[in-house]
């Protein structure tokens, strides 16, 4: 605390205790509540003769440390009227005011002491002597207020320096602070307003002009809070509403909220518009706002990684009797950029994917294919006939172990590692997106374009669709968009910085022929035609044969098939699991293959009695009936002679041996750069043909040896057995008499 020394007030014949000095803030040590200053005198009322006569009073002697009640209401901020009346009702009473006359004379009136509050007190120490608080204000209107504070002070100075009438030199003094304050503009009531409002330093704020400036900071934050969880949905309410809305809430909880047009003002600054879009548009804060991470262009090698998805076209075209808009399925080369495969159809399905897959693996301009591939985590794309497990096997938490000698579908077949794109992220096929903007020009050239939105969409498309001359068929919209596909493989004029090469600018086609350094080679060619079928689900042989489930409806197959009869059980838990490949387009047959992906044969479609309401011819029914009993026959046949046929372990045994050191002679070194990739039905390509063959001759009720239980013994026999009588060996006599019993 600072001490304030107290003078000594002459009491002119009072007899009270002079006043010593007190600290500010305190009462006086004597008394603990103050101290009686001067004699007791007392406002006059009316009619009342104050304790003190005007000898008295005009005799005393007034210090620095007492202040008129008109100033330290100003300073205190009240009327003079409430001033006085609490002087003569607290102040007084703690020695800390007075009613006494001034020292120059005059009438008597209140004089309050600089400790009855901080704000009176001289120099720094007051609350009238600091600087305020100016940051809320922008910068522009805080220097406007100094400049007026200086013209303000400038002519404080003036009125108590210079002589005459103030109006005689006031037109002088306003052109003397224009030229000291060119940006300000001054007047003569400007200058008097200004130096009646500012009288300390923390009136500069009075000196701010309060017209517009900062109202960005109305509003109660528990109000804002409100606000904010109302307008962050993806309903996407308006400012408005959310404002209305507020300002019931803040009523109710007795909150201050702002104006409708302040709060537009404040809006971006109390909510990021990031934060805006993330909530209200989220799809739209991922394709413009949302962070990403740069791709290398040089990840991966050309013809290394093949890129798939679908993509609605946007144009009409005439399907059979039908008008549609086709789906186009692509494979694209994630380093070149080219296209490798695609086909259009009416709607997306496995059999799309499989058939665009089969399209870029049997070009050779495409080096064999890929090493991995990134799809879709659409259904279609997870389809077990890729990857040999369905979506939702995939999704389990507990995933059984994987027998990757049998591991099933295509993809695992060919050696080629699959992956899945980020959901709703398009950025992971950027390149695929890509590609498909690039079709809105080829689009736009057709009467039947629908546009990419419906902002976009031509308002003429329904007069179009409405003239069936203006619509372009299916055959139409395919042939142009292979040749499209055609210019945009062999296509240089782009502006694509990583397929440039030494300087010069390279098109996807030659890209991928410059820069593709290894091929991938099948060990067996004709495999990959086997594997490129449509492939169902393991299924288990029937009563009446092997049931499929095509486009919703049953489907059985091999009723009368002799080979599939080891694969037959009474009980469903004992009958062996079989795979199933047929071509979509041509369904009478399938081709059916063991869990270790041998062949077993082609089975034909169970033939029917006759449809609902049809005579049922009697040449039908005999030839089932023949059927079926050369299918009983097979059973015979295979029951007769299917034990003669079979090897011992130990010739078994030699075979193998000898089978695989001829193997090892004609092994051949293969150049580093082809890759051979073996498939689970290697050499089962020869087996379908002699399947084929003997469909043909009209023998496919009589199975093979090769097709019972012991197929295997009889093979082997037929090569280990001389070929002629004079390279057999001695016959030992057993075996002899064991020969010639056979024989009879």
């Amino acid at each position: 605390m600072i001490a304030i020394p107290m003078p000594i007030l002459a009491s002119g014949g009072c007899d009270q205790p002079a006043m010593a000095g007190i600290a500010a803030g305190k009462p006086h040590p004597a008394n603990g509540e103050g101290f009686s200053a001067g004699c007791p005198s007392q406002e006059p009322s009316k009619g009342v003769a104050p304790a003190c006569g005007p000898r008295e009073a005009a005799g005393r002697q007034i210090g620095r440390e007492w202040v008129p009640a008109k100033l330290a209401a100003e300073a205190m901020e009240l009327d003079e009227g409430s001033m006085r009346r609490r002087c003569r009702a607290e102040l007084q009473g703690r020695g800390l005011a007075i009613f006494t006359a001034p020292p120059e004379g005059g009438r008597a009136q209140w004089f309050v002491n600089v400790a009855a509050d901080p704000r009176l007190l001289p120099g720094r120490l007051g609350e009238l002597h600091q600087s305020p608080d100016l940051t809320r204000y922008p910068l522009a209107k805080v220097a406007e207020a100094l400049q007026r504070a200086a013209v303000a002070e400038a002519f404080g100075q003036a009125l108590a320096t210079r002589r005459g009438l103030v109006r005689d030199w006031l037109d002088t003094f306003v052109k003397e602070q224009r030229r000291k304050h060119p940006e300000l503009r001054i007047g003569r009531r400007g200058v008097y307003s200004w130096h009646k409002a500012y009288k300390h330093p923390a009136d500069l704020v009075r000196l701010i002009d309060g017209r517009g400036g900062d109202r960005r900071s109305q509003g109660d934050v528990e109000a804002w809070a409100d606000f904010r969880s109302l307008f962050l949905h993806q309903n996407q309410p308006s400012v408005k509403q959310c404002w209305e809305e507020t300002r019931c809430l803040s009523r109710e909880q007795g909150l201050k909220w702002c104006a409708l047009a302040s709060c537009h003002n404040q809006l971006d600054t109390r909510i990021p518009p990031e934060q805006q879009l993330y909530h209200r548009q989220p799809e739209t804060w991922r394709q413009q706002m949302a962070p990403y991470i740069p791709q290398d262009p040089e990840a991966w090698a050309a013809g290394e990684r093949w890129v798939s998805d679908h993509k609605q076209t946007d144009l009409w075209c005439r399907w059979n009797s039908t008008i549609l808009r086709p789906w186009l399925t692509t494979w694209i080369d994630w380093r070149t950029r080219k296209l490798c495969g695609w086909v259009l159809s009416n709607s997306p399905c496995s059999t799309t994917i499989l058939a665009a897959l089969r399209h870029g693996l049997m070009d050779a301009a495409n080096f064999g294919g890929p090493q991995e591939v990134i799809t879709d985590c659409g259904k279609d794309f997870e389809a077990w006939v890729f990857h040999g497990r369905t979506k939702k096997e995939r999704r389990k938490r507990i995933k059984p172990e994987i027998d990757k000698g049998r591991a099933y579908g295509i993809l695992n077949a060919l050696k080629i590692e699959a992956h899945f794109a980020i959901p709703y992220s398009p950025n992971s096929k950027s390149r695929q997106e890509r590609f498909y903007r690039s079709l809105s020009g080829f689009f736009k050239t057709f009467e039947t374009y629908a546009g990419e939105s419906p902002d976009t969409r031509p308002e003429r498309l329904n007069a179009v669709l409405a003239n069936p001359r203006l619509i372009p068929s299916f055959e139409q919209v395919q042939a142009r968009l292979a040749s499209h596909i055609a210019g945009y493989n062999a296509s240089n004029d782009h502006a694509i910085d990583d397929l440039v090469d030494g300087g010069e600018r390279l098109s996807p086609g030659e890209a991928m022929s410059r820069w593709c350094t290894s091929r991938r080679v099948l060990a067996d060619p004709n495999a990959l035609d086997l594997l490129l079928q449509q492939w169902h689900k393991l299924v288990t042989m029937g009563r009446n044969g092997i049931t499929l489930t095509l486009a919703g409806r049953a489907v059985t197959y091999g009723g009368f098939e002799a080979a599939l009869t080891p694969y037959k059980a009474r009980f469903k838990k004992d009958r062996r699991p079989l795979l199933v490949s047929y071509d979509p387009h041509d369904i009478r047959t399938i081709r059916v293959y063991d869990a270790q992906w041998r062949f077993v044969c082609t089975a034909k479609i169970n033939d029917v009695g006759g449809q609902h309401g049809d005579a049922i011819a009697l040449e039908h029914v005999g030839e089932l009936n023949r059927q079926k009993a050369h299918y009983e026959k097979s059973l015979k046949h295979m029951g007769q002679y299917s034990i003669t046929r079979a090897l011992t372990t130990q010739e078994y045994l030699g075979t193998i041996a000898a089978d695989a050191a001829e193997q090892k002679e004609k092994a051949a070194v293969e150049p580093a750069a082809m890759q051979i990739i073996r498939t689970p039905i290697d050499s089962q390509a020869k087996e379908v043909d002699r399947d084929r063959l003997r469909q043909a001759v009209g023998s496919e009720s009589v199975p093979f040896p090769t097709k019972t239980g012991f197929s295997a013994a009889g093979k082997f026999r037929n090569q280990i057995r001389p070929k002629s009588r004079e390279q057999q060996p001695k016959m030992n006599p057993w075996e002899k008499l064991r020969e010639q019993n056979h024989e009879w």
